[in-house]
């Protein structure tokens, strides 16, 4: 296990000139992988000329939680793949799939009035 991520970012020292391209980040899951910035909210390096440069911003507004959960469209919109993987072992219960959405269908009813409106149909 690491104990930072690298940013993918390089920009010349304020100080020296020096390209400094050795940007580190505390901010993901810290495995030594190379990250890019724009997720982050905070990155920094040390110059040879003993200067230290670091950015700081707030959390980014997209990890705001929405209103209601993406769709599996929505997600996959994002880029992201989804995987299945079962256990190997056989015990586990698979469910059954949601039964379809069901649709009600008008029926007619002679005789005798059941207090519908004008189209027939009933008032509950």
């Amino acid at each position: 296990m690491g104990m930072f991520d690298y940013v993918h970012f390089e920009m010349r020292c304020p100080v020296c000139g020096r390209l400094l391209d050795g940007f580190q980040t505390k901010d993901g899951e810290c495995l030594l992988d190379k990250v890019e910035p724009d997720g982050l909210t905070t990155f920094y390096t040390m110059c040879r000329c003993d200067t230290w440069i670091e950015f700081r911003r707030r959390s980014p507004p997209f990890n705001l939680l929405r209103e209601k959960p993406l769709t599996l469209p929505e997600v996959e919109a994002l880029g992201f793949t989804m995987h299945v993987s079962r256990p190997l072992r056989n015990d586990c219960e698979v469910l059954p799939p949601d039964p379809p959405e069901q649709k009600f269908q008008r029926v007619e009813i002679s005789g005798g009035d059941l207090g519908g409106d004008e189209d027939g149909d009933l008032r509950i």
